[in-house]
């Protein structure tokens, strides 16, 4: 709940078989989230299978979203928040922040769901595979 309150992203390596991390962070001091952030590294942290709405009708433009999102993702124009999809990573830091109710997230359509790699070594191949770099071993 801390972590929540304090605005920290809740970041896991989210396979199938074993847990390799689970951490609090934020963009600002973490290197996976800045990947994402700064350097739009997409597969840095585990895929949140949900996006973020603002309710324009009950936004009052408070801006507390906007000021809580560590990906930069939310703007406030003429009192009403806006978010940029491309920059959302579904973690509700918005939503449990917004006062009135107005951020929200949805579970993606079933054809933009991704389901989790079946353990950490299945995680790092696909990683590479997104940013195409090739897979070494050390035996040459």
């Amino acid at each position: 709940d801390k972590a929540e309150e304090t605005g920290l992203v809740h970041t896991v390596s989210n396979v199938v078989k074993g847990v390799h991390y689970v951490c609090n962070c934020c963009s600002c001091c973490c290197a996976i989230l800045r990947g994402v952030k700064e350097w739009g590294i997409e597969q840095s942290v585990a895929h949140s299978n949900y996006y973020t709405t603002v309710d324009s009708f009950n936004c009052t433009g408070c801006g507390i979203c906007a000021n809580r999102c560590q990906m930069n993702a939310i703007t406030v124009n003429n009192n009403i928040a806006t978010v940029n999809q491309k920059q959302c990573i579904g973690c509700g830091l918005c939503v449990t922040g917004c006062p009135n109710g107005a951020a929200q997230l949805h579970l993606k359509p079933e054809d933009k769901i991704v389901h989790p790699p079946i353990d950490f070594e299945k995680w790092e191949q696909e990683r590479l595979r997104s940013r195409n770099i090739r897979e070494t071993n050390d035996n040459g």
